[in-house]
């Protein structure tokens, strides 16, 4: 009995170092003090999965995650506090397991249908939408230039990934071109960089940059001046300072955010503000 009740505490303590809660005050895990809660989203997000700027200021969009393609191919449009401004049913897209939203500087918005779970897609898409008013998508169908073919390996490659290894959760966007990083499900602690053009067609995915990291990432942003990479984790903010096309420079500050459930989408407001949402359907604010 001593045993159990031991091993129960030492799990309550342990939480906070797991999930990356680092506040205590009257006896609860709170937020850290750069975030602010903004709001709760509607009920019709059940849960977030991905965040990007509509054309309006101070408006968004977000999206449900899977379920296992049942999900309907549906953006969101919200505000800051996080209430329902409209839905847009996208024309010429399915949601297989949709995961993150990043936008350009010329009007769209890009959804990362790129969750592969269990690593055996072969449908692999990202779709580009406007901004002003998404409809009908535009196709950006991909694959990743380093994952063999079932039961090959790849010529020149030392060992072959586990195909589990190409599930990503995170995209971004810089300079005509779209960024996919790796949540590492086969827990290899890396994380994986990889390009593809912004463009309709099919495409290779190339690797451009492999990072040691201890965190399965679930979310990217790029700070509007191109010098800031964030990737998020659970409860955690991983910040790059971004080196010419070195988005992976040096080795990244992490900050923990508090308790702010499981953290899935976010992006920058401007330079020095993220918006980011869970999956539990909160919205907050961090401020650099």
């Amino acid at each position: 009995m001593k045993f159990l009740k031991a091993l129960v505490v030492l799990m309550v303590i342990s939480l906070p170092f797991i999930y990356g809660y680092n506040v205590y005050t009257r006896g609860s895990w709170e937020l850290a003090k750069q975030v602010t809660p903004l709001g709760q989203l509607p009920s019709q997000v059940n849960e977030s999965s991905g965040l990007a700027k509509a054309a309006e200021p101070g408006m968004y969009f977000t999206h449900n995650d899977h379920g296992a393609g049942g999900a309907p191919a549906v953006l969101f449009k919200v505000n800051e506090s996080g209430k329902l401004i409209k839905s847009y049913t996208i024309s010429g897209a399915t949601n297989e397991d949709w995961e993150d939203l990043t936008g350009d500087n010329n009007g769209h918005v890009y959804i990362a249908d790129t969750g592969n779970n269990n690593g055996k897609r072969t449908d692999l898409k990202v779709y580009k939408v406007s901004a002003a008013n998404p409809g009908r998508a535009e196709v950006i169908s991909f694959s990743y230039d380093d994952k063999p073919e079932a039961g090959k390996s790849k010529k020149g490659k030392k060992a072959k990934k586990p195909v589990t290894s190409f599930d990503s959760e995170a995209i971004f966007w810089n300079n005509g071109n779209l960024y996919l990083v790796t949540k590492d499900r086969n827990n290899s602690n890396e994380a994986r960089l990889y390009k593809l053009p912004d463009s309709p067609g099919d495409h290779t995915a190339q690797l451009v940059a492999t990072k040691p990291m201890n965190e399965k990432i679930t979310g990217a942003g790029l700070s509007p001046d191109g010098k800031q990479l964030v990737l998020m984790s659970v409860g955690k903010l991983h910040i790059f300072q971004v080196s010419g096309s070195n988005y992976f420079n040096g080795n990244p500050q992490t900050i923990s955010l508090g308790n702010v459930g499981q953290t899935e989408g976010l992006v920058f407001k401007d330079s020095n503000t993220l918006i980011f949402t869970n999956e539990g359907g909160q919205i907050f604010q961090y401020n650099f």
